[in-house]
């Protein structure tokens, strides 16, 4: 009895021991547990510390597209002083003065640009009529900020009609059912309405009686 006694006591005190090591064990961990701002403020700390180190592979990250942004933007000026800006290139334009014009005509006049005075004898050699007179004409009816009937694209030269904005072309014919060659006939047969033709082309096509009373009738 007194051994019993002895190995409940043990077994309570070993019990009672390892029930506090693990409470002790989790009071520790929860000490040792850090914030969410601490430890979000050292791996900053930290990445700034190793980016410091690296100044040149990140200057090298921002300059360079900016670097290619310059030069495309420097190309794109280029394009429009040097091609895309010359009158050559462009359709002929009589719109208004107003903000397009202004833009596409190099902010001059849209006559003078595209149909300067020293090249009118060239131009009426050309066209064959003066194209300077129309040209103010239709400044002063077309509603102009672009429109398509603003451009004159019968005095465009060879470089300028690929710019041009081309019209609608006509609508194309429906397709129909076209006779194969062996069915057709030699010469057409136009039918005016009259029962004897009708008939006399029936008796034609069809022998048998009966066919032709039924077309007969149904004429």
């Amino acid at each position: 009895e007194q051994a019993n006694r002895a190995n409940a006591l043990s077994t309570t005190s070993e019990q009672v021991r390892v029930r506090m090591t693990a409470e002790e064990i989790e009071a520790r961990v929860n000490n040792l547990q850090t914030p969410f701002v601490k430890q979000a403020d050292a791996l900053f700390r930290k990445n700034l510390t190793v980016q410091r180190k690296k100044y040149c592979t990140n200057c090298c990250l921002l300059l360079v597209p900016l670097f290619f942004i310059l030069i495309v933007l420097m190309l794109q000026l280029l394009i429009e002083i040097l091609f895309l800006g010359q009158k050559e290139v462009r359709c002929p334009y009589c719109g208004p003065p107003d903000a397009y014009a202004d833009r596409y005509c190099q902010g001059k006049n849209c006559t003078d640009f595209f149909f300067p005075e020293g090249e009118r004898a060239a131009l009426i050699a050309k066209f064959g009529e003066d194209p300077i007179p129309l040209c103010n004409e239709l400044a002063g009816t077309c509603p102009g900020d672009g429109d398509d009937s603003c451009f004159l694209l019968r005095f465009a030269r060879d470089t300028q009609y690929a710019f041009c904005p081309l019209p609608m072309g006509i609508a194309q014919p429906g397709l129909f059912y076209n006779t194969p060659p062996e069915w057709r006939s030699e010469t057409p047969v136009i039918y005016a309405g009259e029962n004897a033709f009708a008939e006399e082309v029936a008796g034609r096509m069809f022998d048998d009686e009966e066919t032709r009373k039924k077309l007969q009738g149904a004429a």
